[in-house]
Order: structure tokens, then sequence, then C-alpha cells
């Protein structure tokens, strides 16, 4: 599956041409989880050791999945740059100055 431009998407296994692909990825909304796999782990004629392996590894990630801490991202630039991550999906907020608390990351364009 070709990797998409914006979202909460990670690439776990990349390939292709400019590794644009992947074929084991997960996606974040909210506090859940999907995990997409495209890996060739079944319909096979004999037993795969690495086909079992990462089968259970994924089925042990998705069933103790817990959300990563979410920060608020804080933009101090100019509106090209606003729109640019607004366009990729970034939620942002004005960066009006002072001290940045750990829950939060600052873009400077």
């Amino acid at each position: 599956m070709e990797k998409p431009t914006c979202g909460d998407f990670l690439p776990i296994v990349d390939g292709g041409f400019s590794l644009q692909y992947s074929p084991l990825m997960e996606y974040r909304e909210g506090a859940g989880m999907i995990l997409f796999c495209q890996m060739d782990v079944t319909g096979r004629t004999e037993d795969d050791p690495a086909a079992a392996r990462l089968t259970t590894n994924m089925l042990e990630y998705v069933s103790t999945y817990s959300p990563p801490p979410r920060r608020t991202a804080l933009y101090a630039g100019e509106s090209a740059g606003r729109e640019y991550f607004e366009q990729a999906g970034v939620s942002i907020a004005d960066y009006n100055g002072g001290e940045l608390t750990p829950e939060q990351v600052l873009i400077v364009g």
C-alpha cells in the first residue's frame, strides 16, 4: 500500500521504488489504532516460522496497544508555512510567547 501523504500513519516496513510503499503500517486515531498488514503471512503450503512469528508479534502488539502521549503543535512564522502544515493535516495553534510545556511542540517557520 502506498504511504499516505497526510494523517497519523506510521510505516513499519518500507519498500518499493523510493520506499514509497509499506506492506505493514499503523494508523492512529484518538485512542485507537488500525494495523494494516499486506505481508505474506497466510496461505502457505508448509509452516513458515518467520510468518508465524510476525503474526504472533502483530497480535501481541495490537492486544497490548496503548496510545502514545499527544502533543499540541504551536506555530510561529509566516502564514505560508502555517497553510502548509494545515494542508498536511497538522492541527496547529498560534505561539504567543511564553514557556512551553512537555505536551507542546514549537514549529518555527
